[in-house]
């Protein structure tokens, strides 16, 4: 055996290895989706729910942020499924570094964790008649406008109130 025949001995070894890899490197990869899918699904599929029928009954337009990009990917797959991706868009992005300030109205769905620091934010960049629905978890200092629904399907409405120097004008 010369030496070109070794090569080429070499050359399907490490391609057989190498397509072994990728496939290991696409199961894993298939995997972990998934499994983030199994386990995001609960917490979200209730949310795109609200979304989907907000914009298909209300012909609302949306623009969901979020900085997972799989759950980005799963919103406009759900949105195109239910006929509404014309009217929605989903950006992957850091919500603590997306300006609100161009929205009237904001749906949230947070963790609990987040909601005090999200107050200050809506504060600040909020339009000043704007409205915020937060569902599952609510803002701890707003009063609520009114609540629906009950356990974790619990929607809270609110209208952003008015700073103490707007208070002083009326």
């Amino acid at each position: 055996m010369d030496i070109s025949d070794k090569l080429q001995e070499s050359d399907k070894s490490n391609s057989k290895s190498g397509r072994y890899l990728g496939l290991a490197l696409v199961g894993i990869t298939g995997g972990v989706a998934v499994t983030l899918s199994v386990i995001a699904a609960p917490f979200i599929a209730p949310a795109l729910r609200k979304v989907v029928a907000a914009a298909r009954e209300a012909k609302l337009k949306g623009v969901g942020v979020e900085l997972n990009p799989w759950l980005v990917w799963y919103s406009r797959w759900v949105a195109w499924r239910n006929g509404v991706s014309s009217s929605t868009s989903f950006i992957t992005q850091d919500l603590w570094k997306f300006n609100l300030q161009q929205y009237h109205n904001v749906v949230i769905f947070g963790v609990e964790e987040m909601m005090p620091e999200l107050e200050s934010k809506l504060v600040q960049e909020l339009q000043q008649d704007g409205c915020v629905v937060a569902c599952r978890f609510p803002l701890p200092s707003w009063e609520p406008v009114a609540t629906i629904g009950e356990g974790i399907d619990t929607v809270w409405l609110y209208r952003k109130p008015l700073t103490n120097s707007q208070q002083k004008q009326l």
